[in-house]
């Protein structure tokens, strides 16, 4: 389930607020996203299990990595123990994290790296997906560069980036940038082992962009539509002093 903001009260509006200008501050600084381009957009396996969901065939293994149609979609997230900060607003912990989606069909397709890219997490131990939230002082409206071209046999990648901060009751924020300028985040999170993974679901064929010479909106075509859920990685959160 997704709650979005619109409707929170005014103090908890306020510090959502706070969250989410220190997220985008920290991006900024760390070069994950540029300031022209808040929507941060651009830049067979052993043990194969096979089924098919509405017409499409699914391919996945025990990587992190599944394929949809010749379509390969792999998760990014290269570091899985992160040490979270011990006290309030302090030394925020920046995540590297993205989607990989390569085209192994013989058909050029651009892919959504708008709003098609969406996560979820679960605590190892519970199994039960963690309450999403959606944040955004403002919207970026899409453009071309949203929707990479990727030749077949070539990929695209979508480095959406995240951040862990600490709360003032024990509990961390896990904030996941999104291609039109808002922010998933997860709340009330402690110390242990997560698991995460991305889903991509898109059903617009020739979306409208915007186009930066003209100033005017056109439709771009070859997109690639349908959905895709990638397997679940593990991570973990910890204290420096828990680990020395």
């Amino acid at each position: 389930m997704i709650w979005y903001l619109a409707g929170s009260k005014t103090d908890e509006k306020s510090r959502d607020m706070k969250y989410f200008f220190l997220f985008m501050l920290a991006l900024i600084l760390s070069g994950a996203i540029a300031l022209d381009n808040v929507s941060g957009g651009i830049v067979v396996p052993k043990d194969v299990k096979i089924k098919r969901v509405v017409n499409m065939t699914y391919i996945q293994s025990n990587e992190p990595v599944v394929e949809v149609d010749g379509i390969r979609f792999e998760i990014l997230m290269p570091e899985r123990v992160f040490i979270v900060p011990e006290k309030p607003f302090e030394n925020n912990t920046l995540v590297e994290l993205g989607v990989r989606i390569t085209n192994n069909t013989s058909t050029p397709y651009r892919f959504s790296f708008y709003n098609a890219i969406t996560p979820e997490l679960m605590m190892r131990d519970t199994q039960t997906l963690q309450e999403m939230f959606y944040m955004s002082d403002w919207l970026v409206g899409p453009r071309e560069s949203d929707f990479p071209l990727a030749m077949p046999g070539e990929a695209v990648s979508f480095m959406s980036g995240g951040i862990i901060l600490k709360e003032k009751n024990d509990c961390f924020r896990f904030m996941i940038s999104v291609g039109d300028g808002g922010i998933n985040f997860f709340t009330n999170l402690h110390l242990g082992t997560y698991q995460l993974r991305f889903k991509y679901k898109n059903h617009s064929a020739e979306p409208k962009v915007y186009e930066e010479a003209s100033g005017k909106k056109k439709r771009i075509e070859n997109i690639w539509t349908g959905e895709a859920s990638m397997p679940f990685v593990e991570f973990s959160l910890g204290l420096l002093s828990e680990m020395k």
